[in-house]
């Protein structure tokens, strides 16, 4: 008779990660209700000399202090989730798109002449500003739509025909869901005035659903910043 039919199997409890991105949203999850940067780029091209929100924090840093901070007014950052593109800085700063614009005006200047503090973007994929984040809740992901978007689309002091394009991703939501997400933000974008839906568009209009969360971004420069991807930028 087998004697190891009698003993006891040994069961292995499996060691959490500390670097995957589920353990990270439990143990430093992006919060609703706040504003912040999403940032995405290529992990097999990146130098892991320092951890990448670490790098970002320190651009962050230098570009509020020269845009930004005074004596009177200051801010934060602060990475959530994990290194894991897209990564999310979380901030204070009421309008995101000051830190963006400034970067990415830096970023268009010819490479010989472009300041070093930028430098450490042009590896980047995309930069962009987080308006607001929320749950995945239907009615808050449109009502927080409608706030972030309000003040460009709507409450126009004269009427300004935009060119608009919604992007959504997030395909653990459902297309069903995106689908009534994305036709409830055109209907509202365009309650006020006619704006045009356009692939070349003067606004874009990001909703990124990671998880339990939802980022709404609201991208005013989209044919200046040439829609808010580097590499283009880099090249051209």
């Amino acid at each position: 008779m087998d004697s190891r039919k009698n003993q006891p199997v040994k069961r292995y409890k499996k060691k959490s990660n500390p670097f995957s991105f589920e353990e990270a949203n439990r143990t430093n999850p992006i919060l609703p209700q706040t504003q912040g940067f999403l940032i995405t780029y290529n992990r097999l091209t990146f130098a892991r000399t320092k951890k990448f929100g670490t790098l970002a924090i320190d651009l962050l840093n230098h570009y509020a202090d020269k845009v930004y901070r005074t004596e009177e007014k200051s801010c934060y950052f602060k990475q959530r989730s994990s290194d894991l593109p897209p990564v999310f800085i979380e901030t204070d700063i009421a309008d995101p798109s000051i830190l963006v614009d400034a970067i990415y005006t830096d970023l268009l200047a010819p490479a010989d002449r472009r300041c070093e503090d930028v430098k450490t973007a042009v590896g980047w994929s995309r930069f962009m500003p987080v308006n607001m984040t929320c749950t995945t809740d239907d009615d808050d992901m449109m009502n927080r739509v409608k706030e972030v978007v309000k003040p460009v689309f709507v409450e126009q002091p004269t009427a300004n025909v935009l060119k608009y394009k919604i992007t959504i991703k997030g395909k653990i939501i459902g297309k069903a869901r995106i689908k009534k997400l994305r036709e409830g933000v055109t209907s509202y974008l365009t309650s006020s005035v006619e704006h045009v839906q356009d692939s070349n568009p003067d606004v874009e209009i990001w909703i990124h659903i990671m998880g339990q969360i939802c980022c709404i971004s609201l991208m005013k420069n989209a044919v200046k910043f040439k829609d808010y991807k580097i590499p283009r930028i880099v090249k051209s």
